[in-house]
């Protein structure tokens, strides 16, 4: 694997897990957690426009969809797949360090056992 697959591929999930971060952020600022209605569904979405964190997250994914498609321009799907789910170590970790949510024996056993997978399709 080249370095310059290896740098747009830490980016690209850079960008998608500060994307994350942001619409968590975002969405716990939103005060109606109903749907059942089509005005509930109206002030969620008029709520959630106002939060320069939602914004924020869908600059990021944007930014990560452009990254994702120079990678898959440089490997396969079936390489490009599997490398991409090294977000699920990033959101953990970011998530105990930057939201604060709590870590649970299962998740972090649950996330080693994705990386896991993640290092063998590497090496393949």
């Amino acid at each position: 694997m080249s370095a310059k697959l290896i740098f747009l591929i830490i980016l690209g999930e850079l960008f998608i897990c500060t994307a994350q971060f942001m619409f968590k952020t975002g969405a716990n600022r939103l005060k109606n957690h109903k749907f059942d209605s089509l005005r509930d569904w109206t002030n969620f979405i008029k709520q959630a426009v106002r939060i320069p964190a939602v914004w924020a997250g869908l600059a990021l994914n944007t930014f990560a969809v452009l990254v994702w498609i120079l990678v898959l321009a440089l490997v396969d799907l079936s390489l490009a797949i599997p490398l991409d789910s090294v977000h699920y170590v990033l959101i953990l970790v970011g998530s105990h360090f930057f939201l604060k949510e709590r870590l649970t024996w299962e998740r972090v056993a649950a996330t080693f056992f994705i990386a896991g997978g993640i290092f063998l399709v590497a090496l393949g």
